[in-house]
Order: structure tokens, then C-alpha cells, then sequence
């Protein structure tokens, strides 16, 4: 049989990992004391700042950082205050060009993805 985007040679992975040629994704490792979180509005008006909201069962430190689609770091926030309970911070989007980002918030204990959509 001959490749194409149906079907291809390599055996199927296990649940949750993903194997393409020599690379191995996996899914994201869950916070676990994060009840949830939100990145609002969605889309966002360029200029505006996009809310990161974090609704957490116990105060925690976090980084969070803003990238490309390409996986290049536009913002970068280190050690972050959560308290337990609900609590925001913003991410400016002045300058940015109307596009797809990923927002990672990340603690020693996992990390958490979210995709944000710019426009003008």
C-alpha cells in the first residue's frame, strides 16, 4: 500500500504520545491543583490584554509564557503569585501581529496550554 495522509507505515502509539519519524509529543501534564483556568476574550482585539484567570485549591508559584505557533517566546512572566482561590493577570497584546499564540502557565508540578487568538 502507498502512503498517504490516511495511512502510514509506523504502528500506533499508546494513548497520550504521539510518535512522528524520531519525535515524541506528549500531552500536556495536568497542575493538578488548578481547578481551571481561562484565557479571555477570545478572540482578542490587538491592543487589548488578554486575562489569564486561575481559579486554584492552594496558593502556588507559576511561569507563564506567551508563544508563536512557530514556538518562538514573544512574553515570558517568571514566579507569578496564584493564591488559593480566583486570581488574574493580564498579558498585554500592544504590538502584536493579528495571529494564533499558545499560553503556557507551567509549576514544578505540570503545565497547562491554552491557544489565544490575536486580531486587529
Amino acid at each position: 500500500m502507498a502512503y498517504n495522509e490516511y495511512s502510514t507505515c509506523a504502528n500506533y502509539s499508546s494513548n497520550r504520545i504521539l510518535r512522528t519519524g524520531d519525535s515524541i509529543f506528549t500531552d500536556t501534564s495536568d497542575i493538578p491543583a488548578f481547578d481551571k483556568w481561562t484565557a479571555t476574550p477570545n478572540p482578542v482585539k490587538s491592543g487589548f490584554p488578554i486575562i489569564v484567570t486561575v481559579e486554584s485549591m492552594i496558593g502556588m508559584e507559576a511561569e507563564m509564557t506567551l508563544l508563536t505557533m512557530t514556538g518562538q517566546v514573544v512574553q515570558q512572566y517568571k514566579g507569578l503569585k496564584f493564591p488559593s482561590g480566583l486570581s488574574s493577570h493580564e498579558i498585554p497584546t500592544a504590538g502584536l501581529p493579528e495571529g494564533i499564540y499558545v499560553i503556557v502557565l507551567r509549576t514544578g508540578d505540570g503545565f497547562e496550554v491554552q491557544r489565544v487568538a490575536v486580531v486587529q
